[in-house]
């Protein structure tokens, strides 16, 4: 009796390591009897009944905890006292296993560190609502004179004590990650309607949250793994590609991205997604090409339209990216420390993979309207240089690419350094009435250069096409070229002649 006297009142100091198994933990039952081991002592003369038949009470709980084969009986009152605080902290609400989420795995921290601590201070088996009431023991041998033993250990806690403890941790909880909850709740309430964009927004903040707080590694990586899943979840399909524009002129139809997800073969659109539609178009003045950027947002039927109010250029290749656009998730995420910006960039890698490129073709209807050609061409100290050659390399461009054109004949002496209204009427007496539009301007040398025995000379061009009838300018073209020579007459002829093939190539692909 002195045993079981003992054992009721014996204070574990290793309570702490106990409590920290709690996660890894497992229950034993009590095992059969093996043929090979021989049963040397029991503490009591029968197997209690409580071990199979647990006690009930209005007030209490009651928790039977075993050991499996101790080596020795503190091992075996470890593991049973472990057991036992496993089915406590369970029924204070928190099932610890592999996959616990940390707020689980938080509740039963708390319980051991508040549970460990006053056990160790007090000595005692009785606390906070919780009293070990009875113990039972057994000695075995195995053949080869080896022992070990099997403890059972009746815990009973107070109703009232677990509940107030639910609501003790629950309140701290909430305190330490109850931002965190917020968001990561709001998205799963989102991911569950199929919404997944606004999801992603709320498990992205649910990961910036996570920041805040001291240990929240785990959370952040979880929100984000989660925003990333449902980001790769997100499809998106093009429409509006099978038309013909017309430089000048809008598309006849939008250009339209769907976009949605798939869950058992069954579309759910995705609406309010922001979508950054970029338009490639040529430059005016330069070479090359900028992007005219258009934001839109998708309907409740997933599509977002993008309307092209204006073709630029003759293409089988006009080009417009659509893309869904997470800057504003991406911005939020710049600025973690430097041990998370793998996990930030993966996402944004997936992020930018979210997009469509439209591939329209264009021509234009210029090519039948009739149009007249006349370049005035000035050397850089303003005379004349009057060989026609530029006007005769945009007509040769021209006309290779089937466009109805004239060249003007009019000596540039007659014309050059007279006010605009004079040069318009000379303009349209010369060109006859079948002609609907002048391209006229004028070319400039810039500078001249000598290097090394050659010449290379700059030129701009600055052109306009006009509208005969009305006199009004329908569009412009306005750049700069290069050519070489080893005299200045040769390099004045080849910039004249680079820029006027240029400016017929440029021409050719936007005149409206």
């Amino acid at each position: 009796m002195s045993n079981k006297r003992g054992w009721i009142t014996f204070c574990i100091p290793v309570l702490l390591f106990i409590a920290a198994m709690i996660v890894n933990g497992c229950a034993h039952g009590r095992a059969r009897r093996g043929v090979s081991t021989k049963l040397v002592y029991a503490s009591a003369k029968k197997i209690p009944v409580w071990i199979t038949e647990i006690p009930e009470d209005k007030e209490y709980y009651y928790f039977v905890g075993s050991s499996g084969e101790a080596s020795s009986l503190d091992e075996g009152k470890k593991q049973a006292v472990n057991d036992a605080l496993k089915q406590v902290v369970e029924t204070i609400g928190v099932k610890v296993t592999t996959e616990s989420s940390q707020e689980e795995k938080y509740y039963a921290e708390e319980y051991q560190l508040n549970v460990s601590s006053k056990l160790l201070q007090k000595g005692e088996a009785k606390l906070q609502g919780a009293e070990l009431k009875k113990a039972y023991y057994e000695k075995y041998e195995r053949p080869d004179g080896s022992v070990f033993f099997r403890v059972w250990v009746l815990v009973k806690y107070s109703k009232q004590e677990i509940a107030r403890e639910q609501k003790r941790l629950k309140t701290v909880l909430e305190l330490r990650y109850g931002e965190v909850k917020r968001y990561e709740d709001e998205a799963a309430k989102f991911e569950k309607t199929h919404n997944y964009y606004r999801a992603i927004q709320f498990y992205v903040d649910a990961a910036l949250s996570a920041l805040k707080i001291e240990d929240g590694d785990l959370f952040f990586d979880r929100n984000l793994n989660r925003a990333s899943i449902l980001l790769s979840k997100i499809s998106v399909k093009k429409y509006g590609e099978d038309q013909i524009g017309f430089v000048g002129k809008p598309l006849e139809k939008p250009l339209r991205l769907y976009v949605y997800t798939l869950d058992c073969k069954k579309e759910y659109p995705q609406k309010n997604v922001p979508v950054k539609f970029l338009y490639r178009i040529p430059r005016s003045k330069l070479t090359g090409y900028k992007y005219i950027i258009y934001n839109r947002k998708t309907d409740s039927n997933g599509y977002a339209d993008l309307k092209i109010d204006k073709v630029y250029e003759v293409s089988d290749r006009n080009l417009v990216e659509a893309r869904l656009d997470f800057s504003s998730e991406i911005r939020k995420l710049s600025s973690v420390p430097s041990k998370y910006r793998v996990k930030v960039s993966q996402f944004r890698t997936l992020a930018n993979s979210m997009k469509r490129v439209f591939i329209f073709k264009s021509d234009t209807k210029a090519r039948y309207v009739k149009t007249a050609i006349y370049i005035i061409q000035v050397d850089k100290d303003n005379t004349l240089f009057s060989k026609p050659v530029v006007a005769p390399e945009i007509y040769s461009v021209l006309y290779q690419k089937r466009f109805n054109v004239k060249l003007l004949d009019i000596p540039p002496s007659t014309i050059f350094g007279k006010n605009k209204d004079f040069i318009w009427g000379e303009l349209v007496k010369a060109s006859g009435k079948s002609v609907k539009r002048i391209l006229f301007g004028y070319v400039k040398i810039i500078s001249y250069e000598e290097i090394s025995g050659f010449y290379v000379t700059q030129a701009i061009i600055d052109v306009n096409l006009y509208d005969k009838e009305s006199s009004n300018i329908i569009f412009s073209w306005k750049f700069e070229r290069s050519g070489t020579g080893s005299t200045r007459e040769e390099a004045k002829v080849s910039v004249f002649t680079e820029i006027g093939r240029s400016l017929g190539e440029v021409v050719s692909r936007t005149m409206p």
